[in-house]
């Protein structure tokens, strides 16, 4: 098989960033975004979150765990790689907000889903 070529990418400028931001800010995944651009988290990071390593009133967090497709198995949760990978990480008020915010979007979708939220 010939070999691909994996295309670098550029960074955002701010610019770019806030354009992203604001053009995403109806959307059920914003928080994700958010915490993506402002804190540099993987996909895999972001997937693996969880309340419990989110401290609100300290402003803080710590990433424990990640998502990562298994072979045969499919998505699932697997601690971090690395003791370095799970640095206490500050959380800023921009972050906590959106996290909030994703917060209540999630009960009123639990509530309109009912019995059958999964």
């Amino acid at each position: 098989m010939p070999k691909v070529s994996k295309d670098k990418g550029s960074a955002w400028n701010a610019r770019e960033a806030i354009t992203f931001l604001r053009s995403a800010r109806a959307h059920r995944l914003y928080a994700a975004g958010v915490l993506v651009l402002v804190l540099g988290l993987r996909r895999g990071e972001i997937l693996g979150l969880r309340r419990q390593d989110v401290d609100f009133e300290a402003g803080q967090f710590t990433p424990v765990k990640q998502v990562q497709r298994v072979k045969g198995v499919g998505l699932v949760l697997k601690n971090l790689k690395t003791k370095s990978s799970q640095a206490v990480l500050p959380l800023p008020e921009f972050c906590a907000r959106a996290s909030e915010e994703r917060r209540e979007l999630q009960k009123l979708e639990r509530k309109i889903a009912g019995e059958h939220w999964a």
